[in-house]
């Protein structure tokens, strides 16, 4: 492991360097995915917390690829890994971010611009990204420790969103408007949290509807809708209940 780490060391100040994060895992345990990371920049500071600034690229064992241009620093001097980036991304690819995080449901890719700033655990996240899944502007705290996700009044201003690229299930559809998210899924315990969505002209499926609203909420395994509504020109649906 100190002959490992000898050589990541070496890697500070190199203009062009690939690094197996295979490797780089039998000492950074907080490091999750798998493949190849090549870097074209600088990289400065002590190979724990290294700040990177550049071109990275990231090459799944499935061969799909992200590649970010920007400023990146990995913290991994515990338990949780640390993130701070600000970087815009030409190719987000979740089939590539699925190898580290195989619970993850989105389809395709992203491209656009997103800062984080924190850890895994509790990580600020300002994104403007777009791509199969439509167009997403984010800013609030999240969790991304797999198997939890979880939001801490994180709001969502959305366009053309699709729920089948997202969710992989849902039928197709282009989703327009704002959400705010507040707790947290985890495949282990049931779903704790709050929503609160507010639709403008929205298609699911063949429905085409001119305004929506939702507000619900969860705890103890019961999913309350405390209330929904949709309007369209020839009439509307209201609704409340557990």
């Amino acid at each position: 492991d100190a002959a490992v780490g000898g050589a990541l060391d070496r890697l500070q100040q190199l203009l062009d360097a690939s690094v197996a994060l295979g490797t780089v895992r039998r000492v950074v345990p907080a490091m999750l995915l798998p493949g190849q990371l090549h870097l074209v920049g600088r990289l400065n500071g002590p190979w724990q917390n290294a700040r990177f600034d550049g071109l990275a690229e990231h090459m799944a064992p499935n061969q799909a690829m992200s590649r970010l241009l920007g400023a990146v620093r990995l913290d991994t001097r515990r338990e949780v890994l640390g993130v701070e980036m600000d970087a815009t991304f030409d190719r987000l690819s979740f089939d590539a971010l699925r190898s580290g995080y195989p619970s993850l449901t989105p389809h395709g890719g992203l491209t656009g611009r997103i800062v984080t700033r924190g850890s895994l655990e509790s990580l600020w996240l300002d994104a403007d990204v777009t791509g199969d899944l439509g167009t997403i502007r984010a800013l609030g705290t999240i969790t991304a420790m797999d198997p939890r996700w979880a939001a801490d009044s994180l709001d969502l201003t959305f366009s053309r969103v699709d729920l089948d690229a997202l969710l992989g299930k849902g039928g197709s559809t282009a989703l327009n408007g704002r959400m705010r998210l507040h707790g947290a899924i985890d495949s282990l315990v049931p779903p704790d949290g709050s929503v609160v969505m507010d639709l403008d002209r929205s298609r699911v499926g063949g429905l085409t509807f001119d305004q929506a609203t939702l507000r619900l909420g969860a705890a103890a395994g019961m999913l309350q809708v405390d209330s929904a509504e949709v309007r369209w020109p020839e009439g509307q649906i209201v609704g409340r209940g557990a």
